[in-house]
């Protein structure tokens, strides 16, 4: 396994220290993998307001572990988007933290202070986004309403998951056309982070107090056995408190920290999204599926997807 150290700093970009570390001179703000390595490329787009938004795009023939030192002094504020086509993993802190479920485009968000790092699978896609931006971005232009008082924490990390119309956004602005102006394109990228701060931004809770990396361990631990339960019932509140090792209070108010939701809130939106999934694969009727994930009232599955979806299962299967 080849080690590779990223310094998270306003002052290099990563696309300069990976250049650095391959032998390899940047040609116009980005490296292609060398063929002894594997395929693929690592792009750099410099954003107005001092933020970096980088692209790694590869395929690689071995390991590399890359270890994101992002020091509370100096460091940059991180929101990191896996584009991969599969689940990958990313310790943030100290523990793995799933970046993707369901198909979706998993989203973290952390602040300096929270050092990172990750592992490619051999042989395997990996495409993954940076968003990166110094403390001064934040002070002149998020430091209102509910980011002044995230902010003022100085340390923090909470997670969602992308649209699939976003997800789709962003992968049109990341391809650059000789024909297509770069300032529009780099006001897209712009566009497109907005809108992800927003999805942070206006979650029913914001972070009301410094989690630690063993709390955000347990916190992903909560969010996977949630999933693997979407099949029937969840766990109780008592159960999780008593499995996690800790208060009914601090697993509920964490947990709310980290994933801006209700533990059952959580777990119902998942359980919907996966049941319209099932739908407009047609895997069975609405019957069939409503059973599948634990309703035993068909009344009330389809109460709870219209809330959640806006429309009837039934309208779904026979789009």
């Amino acid at each position: 396994m080849i080690p590779v150290r990223l310094h998270i700093t306003p002052t290099k970009t990563q696309l300069e220290q990976m250049a650095s570390m391959i032998g390899i001179e940047p040609v116009e703000n980005q490296i292609h993998i060398p063929p002894a390595f594997g395929s693929g490329f690592l792009r750099y787009y410099a954003l107005p307001y001092e933020i970096q938004l980088h692209h790694y795009c590869y395929n690689l023939h071995q390991q590399v572990q890359v270890n994101g030192i992002n020091d509370e002094e100096d460091g940059m504020y991180m929101l990191q988007i896996n584009l991969s086509n599969r689940i990958i993993e990313k310790n943030i802190g100290e523990g793995k933290r799933r970046l993707s479920e369901s198909g979706k485009s998993g989203v973290i968000f952390y602040s300096p202070g929270f050092h990172s790092s990750g592992v490619n699978e051999v042989n395997q896609e990996f495409e993954v986004v940076f968003f990166s931006f110094p403390p001064a971005t934040v002070s002149a232009h998020l430091n209102v309403g509910q980011w002044e008082r995230l902010f003022q924490q100085r340390k923090f990390c909470m997670y969602t998951e992308l649209p699939e119309a976003l997800d789709q956004e962003l992968r049109k602005t990341l391809i650059q056309e000789e024909h297509e102006n770069p300032f529009v394109k780099n006001g897209q990228r712009l566009e497109i982070l907005g809108k992800v701060l927003n999805l942070f931004g206006q979650r029913k809770y914001m972070p009301e107090h410094r989690l630690t990396s063993q709390d955000i361990d347990k916190m992903f631990a909560v969010k996977e056995v949630l999933l693997q339960h979407i099949f029937g019932s969840p766990p109780t509140i008592d159960q999780l408190a008593v499995d996690m090792a800790m208060s009914k209070s601090k697993l509920k108010a964490d947990f709310k920290s980290l994933f801006g939701n209700s533990i059952y809130q959580y777990y119902l939106s998942r359980k919907m999204e996966v049941a319209k999934d099932l739908l407009i694969r047609k895997e069975g009727t609405v019957s069939e599926i409503g059973y599948r994930l634990g309703y035993s009232n068909i009344a009330q599955f389809s109460a709870q997807f219209k809330k959640h979806h806006g429309c009837t299962p039934g309208k779904v299967k026979q789009a």
